[in-house]
């Protein structure tokens, strides 16, 4: 019966207004051993907060930096216009015929 014992350390453990559900399982492979498994649900957060986390604002940071180091001038680069990403003379089709297509079994027509 130490699946009784295993409850008592489990609600000695748990807080007072926890509602405490536990079955037993009989597995003779196991021989002398007990198996203990606990799922705790229903958590409402009522743990301490986590500790703040310093917020850095990319524009602060951008002034800070700016005051600390001297900047080069920006050089702009000239504007692209939109056009082909890829090269399309160099494209080739690629032709596949009824032999290079495997069609699994259940499909094929019997």
């Amino acid at each position: 019966f130490e699946v009784n014992e295993a409850a008592e350390i489990i609600q000695s453990a748990a807080d007072r207004n926890s509602n405490i559900i536990f079955g037993a399982v009989i597995n003779e492979d196991l021989e002398d051993e007990v198996r203990v498994t606990v799922i705790a649900t229903g958590f409402d957060g009522g743990g301490p907060p986590p500790p703040p986390v310093p917020r850095f604002d990319v524009e602060q940071r951008d002034r800070d930096r700016d005051r600390s180091q001297p900047r080069a001038p920006r050089r702009e680069e000239p504007s692209r216009g939109r056009g082909p990403i890829f090269d399309q003379s160099e494209s080739s089709s690629l032709e596949i015929g009824d032999d290079d297509i495997d069609v699994p079994p259940f499909l094929k027509d019997t």
